[in-house]
């Protein structure tokens, strides 16, 4: 794990962006580092659209979407939910989403492996992504950490964000 700064952060996403960079980023930090506060900036910057979304207040259903039958097809499909049309509609049309995926080591079990084809595969219900900036954060390495699969968090550059006083 790395450690930068908030601005230092923020140079770190926008390159990633910029080339074009599909590796999920983690940012991890003490509460109220700004952490969330500059994937927005981020976000508002390069002018990309941005899905925030707080793992820990969300279940399978809310997170990614409802199942309902097929039944011409005789199979189960996933309507996924409005942040993820919109994120697929862009991504049809060639512009970028940052999807910031929050509080992820506080989130249910059965929501990280909702979201798991997501961040290892880029995609949703068999839609492979082309434009999608996967983020998550979370507050410093607590004990909820050693409930996720490790093959979970190697899909991630994994960054700890530190202050700086020349930065505030």
């Amino acid at each position: 794990m790395v450690e930068l700064t908030v601005n230092q952060t923020k140079e770190f996403i926008r390159q990633s962006i910029k080339n074009k960079d599909s590796r999920a980023i983690f940012l991890w930090g003490e509460g109220g580092i700004g952490k969330t506060s500059l994937i927005y900036q981020v976000s508002q910057e390069l002018g990309i659209y941005l899905v925030d979304k707080k793992l820990s207040q969300e279940n399978p259903v809310t997170a990614v979407g409802l199942f309902y039958p097929e039944i011409q097809r005789k199979m189960t499909l996933r309507l996924p939910r409005i942040y993820l049309q919109t994120a697929i509609q862009r991504d049809n049309q060639g512009l970028p989403t940052i999807m910031f995926f929050d509080e992820l080591i506080n989130a249910h079990p059965d929501v990280i492996s909702a979201i798991w084809e997501l961040i290892n595969e880029r995609i949703i219900e068999g839609y492979r992504f082309r434009n999608l900036y996967l983020i998550s954060a979370s507050n410093e390495i607590d004990e909820n950490i050693s409930m996720i699969n490790p093959a979970f968090w190697s899909r991630f550059s994994h960054i700890k964000v530190v202050p700086s006083l020349n930065e505030f």
